[in-house]
């Protein structure tokens, strides 16, 4: 989803879960994961299905371009934020 789409692809998974459950596996740096599970946790928890290490994570179906634009937004006004208080 982040640093061009990190490794982002669907399957199903069998790492503790229903493998009739398919969901998007999300590979990404552990600072964007930690971004993603915040933007989650602040969201009640819509996005996530399982938290799997540091660098992964598995979200609903259908919920990850969501997830991704939400991301976007986020990073952007983290930019902007730094910059304004740059030129101050």
């Amino acid at each position: 989803m982040a640093r061009a789409t990190a490794g982002r692809r669907s399957e199903t998974l069998e790492h503790g879960r229903d493998t009739n459950n398919p969901g998007v596996l999300v590979q990404c740096d552990p600072s964007i994961k930690a971004i993603l599970v915040k933007i989650d946790n602040d969201n009640s928890n819509v996005y996530i299905i399982e938290d799997i290490d540091d660098e992964t994570i598995v979200v609903k179906p259908g919920k990850d371009e969501e997830l991704k634009k939400k991301l976007q937004d986020y990073l952007k006004d983290t930019v902007r934020e730094a910059e304004e208080s740059e030129s101050e």
